[in-house]
């Protein structure tokens, strides 16, 4: 008797459930039992957890939510994404590069931020699940550690491509996002001038600016200083090599029977006469070559000097040009601390 009563209490109890379960009563709901949902569980139990979370976000997006939703398939919703962004978590802690990692995290971070942004959550405990997402929301953002990047180019036509793991963006003229940890190249294009491209490493909530600088050209000091040293160089280095080159043929000449020193000259075949004239003609042709070196190498010493001089005010022309763009580009908005690096790179 008492075994008859409990199954028609049970028989009862379960038809008011299927009752229910189709009105679509605001308060009861089960977990989905529909093939999807099985092969997702079965994903995750076998520790596939990408793909679990890729089976558990088809199967929500197959939810299709308006003020006229039911309840239980707003609830449903919310379970398919809420599981999606754990089993991203689990993969994200199961992988050993951390660009992968934060990859998976950022997925779970926009999956939650389009429910929030949509109001997918459901009206029943809705302020108590409104908190665990956003907390869950906070905990990813908290792993993931965004780090600002700043670009400045100068101009406002240049085009700038960031590529990394995942990531691909263009802009035009500046570049400021806060972007995953990891490696990334930066390519900047100038109309009618050649890709200047650079290879970065973000590091976890440490801000970075690449300010691409246009070479201001030499200043007139320096124009100067590079012509004159250069020609000075040039006719230094000319009277050095002619220099020398009579003093070693002055003294071949010297220790040879077959040459003399004929008005002030170099004779091969001469004879020699008077050896007290051939050592003083010797004397003074030697006398002429040292002062030729000594003019060369005076001529070459003071073009290295010029051209020192030169350089030394291009070098502060074009650092002063770059400690400006550093001041331009310092109070971006997006690089908030601010930035712990800078990067300067000349067109």
């Amino acid at each position: 008797m008492r075994l008859q009563t409990h199954l028609t209490s049970l028989w009862r109890g379960g038809i008011l459930w299927v009752i229910c379960f189709f009105l679509g009563g605001s308060h009861v709901w089960s977990a989905p039992s529909n093939k999807s949902w099985m092969r997702c569980s079965q994903l995750q139990r076998e520790g596939y957890f990408q793909p679990a979370a890729d089976c558990y976000t088809k199967a929500a997006a197959k939810i299709t939510v308006s003020t006229d939703t039911p309840e239980r398939l707003r609830v449903r919703k919310w379970y398919l994404y809420r599981e999606a962004c754990k089993n991203l978590e689990k993969a994200a802690a199961r992988s050993d590069r951390k660009e992968v990692a934060a990859f998976l995290r950022e997925r779970a971070v926009l999956l939650l931020r389009r429910a929030l942004k949509n109001k997918w959550l459901p009206k029943v405990r809705g302020k108590r699940r409104g908190r665990y997402t956003r907390s869950l929301l906070s905990t990813f953002l908290d792993k993931i550690q965004y780090t600002p990047l700043g670009i400045s180019t100068g101009s406002k036509t240049a085009a700038i491509r960031v590529r990394g793991y995942k990531y691909n963006n263009t802009s035009h003229g500046s570049f400021n996002h806060k972007l995953r940890p990891g490696h990334y190249t930066v390519v900047v294009t100038y109309p009618q001038k050649k890709a200047k491209r650079r290879s970065l490493v973000l590091r976890p909530k440490k801000p970075m600016v690449v300010t691409f600088v246009k070479n201001p050209g030499p200043p007139p000091l320096s124009w100067v200083g590079y012509t004159v040293g250069s020609t000075a160089i040039v006719g230094g280095g000319i009277l050095l090599v002619l220099g020398i080159s009579q003093g070693v043929a002055a003294t071949d000449c010297f220790n040879s029977s077959k040459c003399a020193f004929v008005n002030g000259e170099i004779c091969y075949g001469c004879q020699l006469k008077q050896t007290a004239n051939n050592d003083g003609a010797f004397a003074a042709y030697q006398n002429r070559a040292i002062l030729l070196s000594i003019l060369g190498g005076t001529s070459l010493a003071t073009g290295v000097i010029l051209l020192t001089v030169g350089g030394l005010a291009h070098a502060r022309s074009v650092r002063n040009n770059v400690q400006q763009r550093e001041r331009s580009v310092l109070h971006l908005p997006a690089l908030s601390p601010q930035p712990t690096k800078i990067i300067v790179v000349a067109q």
